[in-house]
């Protein structure tokens, strides 16, 4: 599954993502790490009540959204799993 390279650079900057369900890689990683909020396609009019719930605890959304965002988009973290897997390649 695919995770557009937006998603990392707006968590990287402390930002909750919000994304329709039919996204589906990132619909499932925003949710298991509560780092913003999915809709159905189709209910726009759910988007609001769930915008005030971010900003009801916006500090606890932007910290999340930061720690994982260097742990799975961070570039260094990303380099050390290649160089892990080229390791097991040559061993």
């Amino acid at each position: 599954t695919i995770i557009a390279s937006k998603t990392g650079e707006y968590l990287s900057m402390g930002l909750p993502i919000l994304v329709n369900e039919k996204v589906g890689a990132a619909t499932q990683f925003i949710n298991e790490y509560m780092l913003g909020i999915t809709y159905k396609y189709g209910e726009e009019s759910t988007i609001k009540p769930l915008l005030k719930m971010i900003d009801s605890s916006y500090k606890g959304y932007a910290e999340r959204c930061e720690k994982y965002a260097d742990l799975f988009f961070s570039a260094d973290q990303n380099a050390r799993r290649y160089i892990q897997v080229y390791q097991n390649l040559l061993s």
